[in-house]
């Protein structure tokens, strides 16, 4: 009997020494893929996933889990930010934010400005081609005063002229 006893009882240890080394033997990956998504395996990672989101590898401590939360760490929120900061440093984000914003007014005053001189010249360059159009006679003044009128060749470059104002025109 106490040879069948010895025999169980070495099968028992045999098996669980095995169990045991069946444990330690299957690795298991954890990562953090390109979409933020937790993948386990017992494969190893993608050569492409750095080191830092890879949270655990056999033999691996749990020091890259604990790199992965200190880099997604979140924003402070603005409650936050108000509880830690002083009076002074408040106040000098309140000027800056004040400036930021002077200067974004400012920029859309300068664009509606433009856009405004921008809608004038357009106008005007479209009365004078309509002017140019109707075949009426128009008059210049030379350089020493004197009138004469505008041929049709001259009609014609300037009408050209007006053309690639227009164009740009109606691009904006």
């Amino acid at each position: 009997m106490k040879a069948t006893c010895r025999r169980r009882l070495a099968v028992f240890l045999t098996g669980l020494l095995l169990a045991m080394l069946a444990t330690a033997t299957h690795a298991e990956y954890v990562w953090i893929d390109k979409k933020n998504i937790r993948n386990y395996s017992d494969w190893s990672p993608p050569a492409s996933t750095p080191i830092k989101r890879i949270l655990k590898a056999p033999r691996q401590s749990s020091w890259a889990e604990e790199l992965y939360k200190e880099e997604t760490k979140a924003e402070p929120s603005p409650k936050e930010v108000l509880e830690n900061s002083s009076v002074a440093q408040r106040e000098a984000e309140y000027k800056k934010r004040l400036q930021e914003q002077a200067e974004k007014d400012k920029e859309a005053q300068e664009a509606r400005k433009l856009a405004k001189e921008t809608a004038r010249r357009c106008s005007r360059a479209r009365e004078y081609q309509a002017t140019l159009q109707s075949g009426i006679r128009i008059t210049r003044m030379s350089q020493d005063g004197q009138r004469s009128f505008m041929t049709d060749k001259q009609r014609a470059q300037e009408l050209n002229e007006i053309k690639r104002v227009l164009a740009d025109c109606s691009k904006n």
